[in-house]
């Protein structure tokens, strides 16, 4: 798979899904895909599965979750499912601030 292998040469990934998304790609699914992905490549994201899920930006500000480890992370977006840029534009933003620095 190409994601486990840009895990090993040491690249950092980014997941994410809007939760509202109810087709086959759904957070949850993605979610096992994810843990299964880090099981696969062992070091790159050897924590993730017992890594808790932290809401972002803040406690007191949830737009979402986010589960991180080593190289690897799995967001989720309240409020919206798999158009997350389209349909919740600002808060997309936030998270793409917050993940890729």
């Amino acid at each position: 798979m190409v994601v486990a292998q840009l895990l090993r040469l040491g690249y950092r990934v980014r997941f994410y899904n809007g939760v509202r998304d109810l087709s086959s790609c759904n957070h949850l699914g993605n979610l096992n895909v994810a843990l299964h992905l880090c099981a696969a490549t062992g070091s790159t994201c050897e924590g993730f599965a017992a890594a808790p899920n932290q809401p972002w930006p803040s406690a007191m500000n949830v737009e979402g979750h986010i589960r991180s480890s080593g190289n690897f992370s799995y967001a989720t977006v309240l409020r919206t499912g798999h158009l997350v840029p389209t349909v919740v534009p600002d808060v997309f933003a936030r998270l793409l601030e917050m993940v890729l620095t």
